[in-house]
């Protein structure tokens, strides 16, 4: 059986490795998984059934480089790096740059690039061998890059009925925290006989939080009481998470559009995009992002200039139409699963043509 080696050389982006172990393991490849040693990866892989099958190592701050120059590297049919880019320290770098070489395996490398403005015209030799991966729709210099949807999660509960209370969840710094509280307060209060629940996982500190609430809320930015309908789940393991994902009923991503954020209609992906599709939970998202995300908008609940009006849709949500746009997202995965699957497929057999070590 020939092996692959899946390296993240970050401390995030953990939920996109069980998509791509899942792409590996089904083209009939032994996994060896090489991660920071604070990984949770039990818990990152707790659902899939093969996870006791894993091979797993890991390596501590500035220890990468010497990690990998430890394997024997020529034992390895590929390696596929989760992030071909490396945010260290206040830097950000093209991984290979970092590294200083290309890894030599037996038919070279892969990866995944969740930045797309980090792409140079030095991977344009492994763009051409379809070596070059990104996670929503991206074009490079003419070249229309392979999407591998890190979207497959193990084996999960069965889908779930709406019930009388809405359950949104939204997860991590990429939100505009503030631009939700402005939404949800009035929503909440307009709505309050219809049972809204809106929760939030990631980093909360109160002490530091509440000043920047009250300082928006003096300016009219903000809205305190909005806020204060939010619950604040803090950190979670990912067992937690995926659990909390369960019990909700749909997931909200709503990023400023400026400031950084404007890089999400240019091919870099949110999590929540991964974790929608895999979990089959509605996506709440502005419409230009879902067309950039390349979901189909009847999969997902859109807006196009005010989150208010999705709120407002998913009040007049019938338990068919919840059930409708489920379905369609279950059809839709079950599409982008295949698909990814035969473009990594394709991808190898080029890697195999043209061994790729001297690229």
């Amino acid at each position: 059986m020939q092996k692959v080696l899946i390296v993240e050389p970050h401390d995030y982006h953990y939920e996109v490795l069980p998509g791509v172990a899942y792409y590996f393991h089904a083209l009939g490849y032994e996994l060896y998984l090489l991660v920071r040693d604070k990984a949770q990866i039990d818990d990152v892989f707790i659902n899939i059934p093969y996870k006791d099958s894993i091979h797993v190592d890991v390596f501590g701050d500035g220890q990468l480089q010497s990690k990998l120059g430890s394997y024997e590297m020529e034992s390895f049919a590929l390696i596929f790096f989760n992030s071909l880019e490396y945010f260290h320290g206040e830097k950000k770098d093209r991984l290979l740059d970092y590294l200083g070489y290309i890894p030599h395996t037996e038919f070279g490398i892969m990866g995944i690039y969740h930045n797309p403005d980090l792409i140079t015209r030095e991977d344009i030799p492994l763009i051409e061998e379809k070596r070059v991966f990104t996670l929503s729709n991206c074009h490079y210099k003419g070249y229309d890059l392979p999407i591998l949807s890190a979207s497959y999660f193990g084996k999960l509960r069965k889908k779930k009925a709406i019930g009388k209370n809405k359950n949104i969840l939204f997860i991590g710094g990429s939100n505009d925290r503030i631009g939700i509280e402005r939404a949800i307060g009035p929503s909440v209060r307009q709505y309050r006989r219809s049972n809204i629940r809106m929760g939030y996982i990631g980093a909360w500190n109160e002490k530091k939080e509440l000043p920047s609430r009250l300082y928006h809320t003096l300016k009219g930015d903000g809205d305190i009481k909005g806020w204060g309908y939010i619950h604040k789940y803090g950190r979670l393991s990912f067992e937690e998470m995926y659990k909390c994902i369960e019990d909700s009923d749909f997931l909200l991503f709503y990023p400023r559009l400026e400031g950084g954020g404007e890089a999400f209609l240019q091919g870099k992906t949110s999590g929540t995009k991964q974790l929608s599709i895999g979990f089959l939970k509605p996506c709440i998202l502005q419409e230009n992002i879902a067309a950039a995300f390349g979901m189909p908008l009847d999969t997902c609940v859109t807006f196009k200039k005010t989150l208010q009006e999705a709120i407002h849709k998913i009040m007049g949500m019938s338990e068919d139409d919840y059930k409708g746009i489920v379905d369609r997202l279950e059809a839709y995965r079950e599409s982008v699963l295949q698909e990814s699957l035969n473009d990594l497929r394709h991808s190898i057999t080029l890697c195999k043509k043209g061994n790729g070590n001297d690229i």
